[in-house]
């Protein structure tokens, strides 16, 4: 658990490949391959501006996406040293299904913010300690997998600096755990259903709440 997120930007380039990148990157190759065949009998000069600036492009692009990815994925780290010492527990690829989240329901359309979590994920990392259970959202698309900002999910008092929310109530529904939460960044309250760690997630609901 010491480890918890712990990779360098660089190493987070090399291990967490983002998948809309390879997208970008075979279409800038096709490109290139046009550009070439089109420029070769004319002029080869032509055919290196091009790459020259598409490559430049490809940088930028590749530098802003993983950049944007990997501060929603460090975000977590900055969850796990906030409770480091309230004894947390890690659970590994919880399924969850979220229902009722109204993503309009946030301040303003136009308000856009990474540190804030958009409940659209059906797998989730969980961090339990103290009072408090964090989620981490997970979503696996283009062979790749995208890591959601964190939540911290309280019942009085938060322990963390990330996003939260208030856990209004719970029930146990055949055998799973449903939270109805209220995220401060969203105006309709929504539930989030648990599929897996059922047990050690009720554990902490009637033992630490």
């Amino acid at each position: 658990m010491e480890d918890f997120r712990c990779e360098s930007f660089f190493q987070f380039i090399r291990t967490k490949p983002v998948g809309l990148f390879r997208i970008i990157l075979i279409g800038a190759f096709f490109i290139l391959v046009t550009i070439f065949l089109t420029s070769f009998r004319l002029s080869l000069d032509a055919f290196w501006v091009y790459s020259a600036f598409i490559l430049i492009c490809l940088s930028a692009q590749g530098l802003f996406l993983y950049s944007i990815a990997y501060r929603m994925y460090s975000y977590g780290k900055k969850a796990f040293l906030d409770l480091k010492h309230k004894n947390v527990t890690i659970l590994n690829d919880v399924g969850v299904f979220v229902r009722g989240f109204d993503l309009m329901s946030k301040p303003s359309f136009f308000s856009i913010d990474i540190s804030k979590p958009i409940y659209q994920f059906d797998k989730a990392d969980v961090i339990i300690g103290g009072t408090s259970l964090v989620l981490l959202g997970k979503v696996k698309e283009w062979g790749s997998i995208y890591y959601g900002s964190p939540v911290e999910i309280f019942k009085s008092e938060k322990l963390t600096t990330v996003a939260s929310a208030k856990l209004l109530h719970w029930t146990e529904q055949k055998g799973r755990i449903v939270m109805e939460i209220k995220d401060e960044f969203y105006a309709k309250p929504f539930k989030i259903e648990f599929k897996d760690h059922v047990d050690q997630i009720k554990l902490w609901l009637t033992v630490c709440l």
